[in-house]
Formats: C-alpha cells, structure tokens, sequence
C-alpha cells in the first residue's frame, strides 16, 4: 500500500514542538533550519514559507488573500489555543533572517499578539476565533517579505496530558446508490498513528449497492482533499479476478475522488481495502468496505 512521503507528526514537550517523520526534521533542537526533503526550492526573489501544526503544513499565502485549508478555502483550524506551530522554508536551507509571527483577529475587534520573535517553533493565537497568523522577513537592508494564513481557533485548552488526539476525518465510499462509511484500519493522523491488526470480518461491514462495472468515489466527511489512494478489490467468495488500483487528487471543487480500476466485474460480494493520503501532510488512513454488486 502507499506510503506517506512525508508526515507531520508534533507533540507538545515543555512548550517546544518536536517534529517526526520519513522526511527530515523540520527544525533542530536550537531552533535553527535544516533541510526538509521532497517540497521544490524557493524561487529566487521569494522565500517560500510553509505552517505546520495540528492542521497539516500549508504554504504561506499573500497578506491580502491568507492561504487556507484546499479545496473549499476554509480556515485552518489550529485545535486548541496556544497551540504548537512551526515555520520552515522548505528545501531552504539559508538563514531566514529576522523573523517574526504575529497574529491579529479577523474583523479588527482584537489586539495584535506576538508569536514569535525570532523563533522557527512557537504558540499559536491564545484567543479564540478566527485570525490572521502573518510570518514577516527581514531581510537584508530594508527588504522584507510577508505570508499569511488564515486560522480557526477554538475555544478549547491545550489538552493537560499533551496527547493530541484530533480525529481523523470520515473516509465515505459512494455509489449511484449511496454512500457508507468505512471501517478504519491502521493509519496516523495529525499528531497519532494507530495500529489495529487484523481486519475485521467482511460480513459485519455495512454494505454498499453497486452496479457491475461502475466506478466507485471517495470523500472525506470534513470536505478536505485526498492527495493520493491505493485500493485493493477482491471478491469475498473467491469467485473472480482481485483488482489493484491507485490514484491522486479528485475534483478540487466538491473533493470527490474517482476510483478508476476499482469497478467490480461481476455480481456478487466485493472486498475492498482502500488507503487515501490526506493532503496538507496530515497522514494516511486505511479503511475497509464491502460492496454488494447488482
């Protein structure tokens, strides 16, 4: 099955973010950049600067139109106040200059608060609501260099044991004749990997209508993206021919993904073992259906 390039994985440790994953670390223990593998190099001019927190890592957009959460444009949403955040430069591996994160309420009914001076790893907004988190370079002479992301903060505290357990957005399997949910499997997500062993019985799965022949499509129950999926069709009686199938992202209006290479040849019970890689780095998911076919 797919394996997650690269994925974000953060946990709180004495008010510092460390970072995991198959790619390099994004930050060293002193604060200071180092290469993280797999994202293209930074245009001349332009320094491209990337978020990471509970939400995934997203580039920085212009001051006045704030990157936001693909495909919809919602804000992203940082899970709890003060929660960990992280700046890096992708392939950059130059100094950054003089940086500094300040984030400042939507609507202008709030205060300014500083976030970082200097920092790459820091707090994100205390106050609940949405903001606008803007990273300023300072570069050399008077040249600077502003991105900005647009964010959701809920009115939630950091959780007291540091264990961040953000759940993972339902993965919906459609036909022209529904759509069901599908039994979860190992996978991580955001700060958390999971490992739960043996599927379980086709039988108890809830079933989907099909027809012979149709493509099935999958979305996530959040209405974020699905980067990338690998599924694995085969029929539950051992009757038939098993299929393998992989993909990238679907429509970037509605988020559907077709899953082309998956239509099931013939009548009867179909198992099939999909795994979709969520955009923004935010981790992979692998899920189970059963598909009753007309």
């Amino acid at each position: 099955m797919l394996k997650l390039r690269s994925i974000i994985l953060a946990t709180a440790l004495a008010g510092e973010v460390a970072l995991i994953g198959s790619a390099a670390t994004l930050a060293s223990t002193d604060g200071t950049l180092v290469t993280h593998p797999g994202h293209g190099s930074p245009s001349e001019d332009q320094t491209q600067l990337w978020l990471s927190g509970p939400f995934g890592r997203v580039p920085g957009g212009h001051p006045d139109d704030p990157a936001a959460a693909p495909p919809l444009g919602l804000p992203l949403d940082t899970f709890t106040r003060d929660a960990p955040l992280l700046i890096d430069a992708g392939e950059a591996v130059s100094p950054l200059g003089m940086l500094t994160v300040t984030a400042t309420p939507v609507g202008g009914d709030g205060i300014t608060e500083t976030l970082s001076s200097g920092e790459l790893a820091f707090e994100g907004p205390s106050t609940s609501g949405q903001s606008v988190i803007m990273a300023t370079l300072s570069l050399d002479g008077d040249a600077r260099q502003s991105h900005a992301w647009l964010v959701t903060v809920p009115d939630r505290a950091l959780p007291e044991d540091g264990l961040f357990d953000i759940p993972a957005p339902e993965v919906l399997l459609a036909s022209t004749a529904g759509e069901v949910g599908g039994v979860a499997g190992d996978g991580c997500f955001a700060y958390l990997c999971v490992e739960i062993g043996r599927p379980p019985p086709p039988e108890t799965l809830e079933p989907l209508s099909i027809a012979v022949g149709e493509t099935p499509m999958v979305r996530l129950g959040d209405r974020s993206a699905v980067a990338q999926w690998e599924g694995h069709l085969s029929p539950i009686d051992g009757d038939g021919e098993a299929r393998v199938a992989t993909g990238d992202a679907g429509d970037p209006i509605t988020g559907r993904v077709e899953l082309p290479g998956l239509e099931p040849p013939t009548a009867g019970e179909w198992l099939l073992d999909l795994e979709v890689v969520l955009d923004r780095e935010r981790g992979w998911l692998r899920l189970a259906y059963r598909l009753v076919v007309d």
